[in-house]
């Protein structure tokens, strides 16, 4: 038990609050993904930002603070990781891409995996042989989440005399 707290001890203090973020990301998805219809989990995104967030700290050292947290949240699924990395690499303003698969198992049962890629790179759900799964077709914005764009105001400020 001391051991992860050494090692979180020896992070920088980004990265520490990054990873107590990450941790919190894990448990409030994993509640989330318990009690609202899964539509409305999946639509979730943080409010813009004026300038991004985790500034310097790349998007697999993030996604590795998320599967460091997550490993001690019980439950913590594939899914759970992959919607706390695609948030945090949001507020990074960090494309991310959430694929969902199925296969059946080696008793025929259904599997379901989900994963989340950036660049091309899987982040999170890679430990599984994503060769097995057949995807799902991409349901609307559940692909290519860009990051949300800062506010914008509609019109310039009135001069005042």
């Amino acid at each position: 038990m001391l051991r992860p707290l050494r090692s979180y001890a020896r992070l920088p203090a980004a990265e520490r609050r990054l990873a107590l973020r990450a941790v919190a990301l894990v448990v409030a998805f994993r509640i989330a993904l318990w009690t609202l219809p899964a539509s409305r989990v999946l639509a979730a995104a943080p409010r813009p930002r004026a300038r991004p967030a985790h500034a310097g700290i790349a998007p697999e050292r993030i996604a590795r603070l998320v599967r460091a947290g997550a490993r001690r949240i019980p439950a913590a699924s594939c899914l759970t990781r992959a919607l706390a990395a695609r948030w945090l690499l949001a507020e990074a303003a960090q494309p991310s891409t959430l694929h969902f698969g199925h296969r059946r198992d080696h008793r025929g049962r259904f599997a379901a995996h989900a994963w989340l890629e950036h660049g091309g790179q899987v982040l999170i759900g890679g430990d599984e042989d994503l060769a097995l799964y057949h995807r799902f077709a991409p349901a609307p914005g559940a692909v290519e989440r860009a990051p949300p764009a800062a506010a914008a105001p509609d019109h310039a400020p009135a001069h005042r005399t």
